[in-house]
């Protein structure tokens, strides 16, 4: 996947970046407090400092027990959560960007958003 996302044009700029849990091409449903999320969002993430590519590989690195590196905080929760840890690695990760200079406001909106419609943020956040 880290090489993929080291071709992706797209990944090239500043944007927002959303993680989601796949099976089988078709997203995992996953139990939130107010209504099951059936998008399987895991993660909104804001690059504003950094390209959005870097940021998805330090996500991948971290969440890799192999690696020592612990520069992402969702990566770190993966790492550090068996049971997260076996369901990802058990299945697919995707994820989808919308480009912005303005990523850390876009983040927050997102995140408001989510938190509006199912009670609290992405399993990965925060």
């Amino acid at each position: 996947m880290i090489e993929n996302i080291k071709k992706d044009v797209e990944l090239q700029q500043y944007g927002v970046y959303k993680i989601y849990l796949y099976s089988k091409d078709k997203p995992i449903t996953i139990n939130r407090f107010l209504e099951n999320d059936k998008n399987g969002l895991l993660y909104i993430g804001a690059a504003e400092r950094t390209k959005i590519k870097n940021r998805l590989i330090n996500f991948l690195r971290t969440k890799d027990l192999d690696f020592k590196q612990n520069s992402h905080s969702a990566g770190y929760k993966v790492k550090t959560q068996h049971k997260i840890q076996n369901l990802i690695d058990k299945n697919t990760l995707m994820y989808k960007v919308i480009i912005s200079k303005e990523a850390k406001k876009e983040e927050k909106i997102l995140l408001n958003n989510y938190t509006n419609l199912y009670g609290e943020v992405p399993t990965l956040n925060g």
